[in-house]
């Protein structure tokens, strides 16, 4: 491949749906923007079971689950802009979300839980066993109730990974493939050394979620690689699987392909391997008949895995790099990229272009005060 050199306004390390997201946005507004991505195995985005589920990754009130929130009220917005682009973005699908409980001890902390679920502005409501069984016929009979939070839908991540890529080519961001080496800052702008050549910008942007450390030594331990298994079954029962399913031990997502999504393993993943193994599928698969015995009939269509990057406390790390001044980061959203996309790119977008502060709890710094 030959080398050469591009000048942009702002430069994104990183072209899953984060990073698309943030150069969407700075494109739509005017500002030159090049991604450069060097389309990493692993990618967490493409691998996503794509929840948007605030509620579902929090046990109590907390800085992630208000975030979450916030961006959840965000993608009616976000996928408009897409459809504007002529992006043919996916839609939210499913009735929601049902948290069942497997006896009355289960019971009783869904019940605690929703004491506060119902400050976020999220409708979640009490169903009884009977209730379940009226609405999500085929689970299992012995729970001892359930909570449905109908605000939570999800999305197929493949089909977002394409709209935003289309989008990001309508509105003329630059996709350069390469790998990122390292960054030179001169007096008021920052090169960024790659594969490809060099491009220099005002700006740069690290979005490449668990390989952080390739770029930013500094976040190595920061940020954690969790490796995420899921299985996807093909079953006569799929049809009747309106709700996402959501227990302590994992989730069932139905597709409107007439497919299951079954997830998701959490495993520190050292050598960054998208990786799966049959004892896990057969721990998913487990978990998964438990809660819905038709699917014990069922086919595996197809298994996979993501690298997430997970931080210490849970939650993104955006704004400047400590080491850098004229490069940012937006890493460290866990489970929840999709879901965050939204908030994230309006965040780094308004600290970028108008240096507006990001509150503490997501500095990336926050963990030097520890």
């Amino acid at each position: 491949m030959s080398r050469t050199s591009l000048t942009a306004h702002v430069a994104i390390c990183g072209g899953g749906v984060i990073g698309l997201s943030i150069a969407i946005k700075l494109a739509s507004d005017g500002h030159s923007v090049t991604v450069i991505d060097n389309d990493q195995p692993g990618r967490a985005t493409t691998a996503a079971a794509g929840m948007l589920a605030p509620l579902a990754e929090a046990s109590a009130s907390n800085a992630g689950a208000t975030l979450g929130v916030e961006s959840l009220k965000l993608w009616p917005e976000f996928l408009g802009a897409l459809k504007e682009l002529g992006g043919d973005p996916p839609s939210q699908r499913g009735g929601g979300i049902i948290r069942p409980a497997a006896d009355e001890k289960q019971a009783h902390k869904l019940r605690d839980m929703m004491s506060w679920q119902s400050t976020t502005g999220l409708p979640v409501s009490w169903l009884t066993p009977s209730d379940v069984s009226c609405i999500q016929p085929g689970l299992r009979r012995d729970i001892a109730g359930a909570t449905l939070s109908s605000a939570e839908k999800h999305i197929d991540p493949r089909h977002l990974y394409e709209s935003l890529l289309f989008c990001a080519r309508i509105v003329k961001v630059r996709l350069l493939e390469a790998s990122v080496i390292s960054f030179t800052e001169r007096e008021s702008t920052v090169a960024v050394d790659t594969s490809a050549g060099t491009v220099e910008c005002d700006r740069a942007v690290v979005a490449n979620g668990a390989w952080v450390r390739d770029l930013l030594p500094r976040f190595r331990s920061s940020i954690r690689p969790i490796r995420g298994q899921i299985v996807r079954l093909a079953s006569p029962a799929a049809g009747n699987l309106k709700f996402t399913i959501h227990t302590h031990a994992g989730y069932l997502v139905p597709r409107s392909t007439g497919d299951i999504d079954i997830g998701a393993t959490q495993e520190l993943a050292l050598d960054y391997e998208p990786s799966t193994s049959a004892a896990d599928q057969n721990h998913l698969l487990a978990m998964a008949t438990s809660w819905y015995p038709e699917l014990s009939a069922s086919a595996v269509r197809g298994t996979w895995a993501g690298i997430r990057p997970v931080s210490k406390d849970g939650l993104p790390l955006l704004g400047g790099s400590p080491d850098h001044v004229n490069v940012s980061v937006a890493i460290g959203h866990g489970r929840n990229g999709i879901l965050l996309a939204p908030l994230t790119a309006k965040l780094m977008c308004d600290y970028i272009i108008n240096d507006t502060p990001i509150v503490h709890d997501l500095s990336p710094r926050r963990f030097e005060l520890i």
